[in-house]
């Protein structure tokens, strides 16, 4: 869609958000130690994922005047997150009105922006967000708000390096060595990868893929399409399969029912998303128990993009008993509770993973990382596929910091903080989009801020001291002539 209005007026919101950065952000000055390791500068923070979270992570340091930042991202500018990618929904499901990674400067906000580029009237027709409008968005938010990012660069590991993180890190084809204080992962939902069912190492990788996977649904055309999953993205990827040729797209869904959103508005409250993190063990463990048995509901509109097809099928209170490539052509065999399916391409809303054994980037400090199994005892009752689905999450600290296992000593673990979908059990639904904007990233935040301020207390004493001597100095003395 092309501007109706004209270039004025998103210029004019420009200027009105820097005027209302500069009177928001007093004190103006820079305040964290600049250190330096042989020479090289030692950035604060470095957060990895210039998305949605990063993004309004790092616009939140910058309002504390921690400057020194740099955010990362493997992906060209303008296609990081999910929007333009894996996320294949036509519209944001969440309300156009909420706080996103402006953290609630008005000037910054989509509405704004949206207003300002489309005019008042488009503003009140709209209902849902588009995903390329959304994007387009978050392009213009982080130009304005002036956030560092650094683009086709990787980090491929950390270990400790006294009080400072190294990082490897990739960029341009290049191996190098960064020193930072702070290390934020906010890479999202498939920050650990895929869940993968385990027939899939006997399937050629060609017949399946993850929802989250670089399908080409072009390819699918004329195609038989088998979805597992009864999620919101299994949804979205038949519907797309359908909408490019597929010649038939049949849904599988182990429970009985395809849920409705109304099931999760109960814990869609203030208190809640602010709090969740002061419970109790139990009581987090309780609630998050109750939310991994029904994954993200499909909204109405997504499931009537699938049923306006005649070729759609569903079949729900259905299991696959074993699932086995013909071995002629791409033909699937799927033998489930209700009959044999014949299919050419499998596409998987399976989920993803909470294990950080299974992220590369900490293949060399995962070990010490404390998970929920090794610091709670969940209920003896509890269904043990649900119970080894929680309980390899990490164990987070208030601020979204990784803890030492119990008997290891590792102090710089509380230096990295996981913001993705690893959290949800320790920090409740406050890093998974737009929702808990409002909530997780200043938490995180405020977190970082209080860290930095005590590690350099001395320093800023030091500092106190040392302009109390000059202004002394350069004070006469009482009873002194002039």
């Amino acid at each position: 869609m092309l501007s109706v209005v004209t270039p004025a007026a998103l210029a004019a919101l420009e200027a009105r958000a820097q005027a209302e950065l500069l009177y928001r952000d007093f004190p103006h000055q820079q305040w964290v130690r600049p250190q330096t390791v042989d020479g090289a500068r030692v950035r604060d923070v470095v957060i990895v994922g210039a998305g949605l979270s990063g993004l309004g992570i790092a616009f939140g340091l910058l309002r504390e005047q921690i400057s020194n930042i740099e955010v990362i991202d493997r992906a060209p500018a303008g296609v990081e997150g999910p929007w333009l990618t894996y996320a294949r929904m036509l519209t944001l499901r969440t309300a156009k009105t909420l706080v996103g990674p402006d953290l609630g400067v008005a000037s910054l906000s989509f509405p704004a922006w949206y207003t300002a580029v489309y005019g008042d009237a488009a503003w009140e027709s709209l209902t849902l967000a588009s995903n390329t409008d959304f994007m387009a968005y978050l392009v213009w938010f982080r130009r304005v708000a002036g956030i560092p990012v650094s683009n086709g660069v990787e980090l491929l590991g950390v270990q400790p390096a006294g009080n400072l993180l190294a990082l490897d890190i990739l960029q341009d084809g290049v191996r190098q060595t960064w020193h930072t204080r702070k290390l934020v992962l906010a890479t999202g939902l498939p920050s650990a990868g895929p869940l993968l069912p385990g027939f899939t190492k006997n399937l050629p990788r060609h017949t399946w893929a993850h929802s989250a996977d670089d399908i080409d649904f072009h390819a699918l055309r004329g195609k038989r399409v088998a979805v597992l999953g009864a999620g919101a993205s299994a949804f979205d990827n038949a519907a797309v399969a359908l909408e490019h040729g597929a010649a038939s797209v049949h849904l599988f869904a182990r429970r009985a029912r395809i849920e409705q959103p109304a099931i999760k508005t109960p814990l869609e409250f203030a208190g809640l998303y602010r709090y969740f993190r002061d419970l109790g063990d139990d009581q987090r463990w309780r609630i998050m128990r109750r939310l991994a048995r029904h994954s993200t509901p499909p909204p109405p509109y997504s499931i009537e993009r699938c049923t306006r097809h005649q070729n759609f099928g569903m079949t729900t209170s259905c299991t696959w008993n074993q699932v086995q490539h013909e071995g002629h052509g791409d033909v699937v065999r799927i033998d489930t509770s209700h009959g044999v399916h014949e299919v050419d391409f499998i596409i998987l809303g399976t989920g993803f993973s909470v294990d950080v054994a299974r992220r590369p980037e900490l293949a060399g400090v995962a070990h010490d990382i404390a998970l929920w199994r090794d610091c709670y005892t969940p209920p003896a009752d509890d269904r043990p596929d649900l119970v080894n689905s929680l309980a390899q999450a990490p164990y987070l600290g208030p601020h979204f910091e990784y803890c030492a296992k119990p008997g290891h000593v590792a102090p710089w673990l509380d230096h990295i903080h996981d913001f993705g979908i690893a959290s949800l059990l320790s920090m409740g639904r406050v890093s998974l989009g737009v929702p808990g904007m409002k909530f997780g990233p200043p938490r995180l935040v405020e977190g970082i801020s209080r860290s930095l301020f005590l590690q350099d207390a001395d320093w800023h004493e030091a500092n106190l001291a040392a302009a109390e001597a000059l202004a002394l100095a350069d004070t006469p003395e009482t009873g002194s002539v002039i």
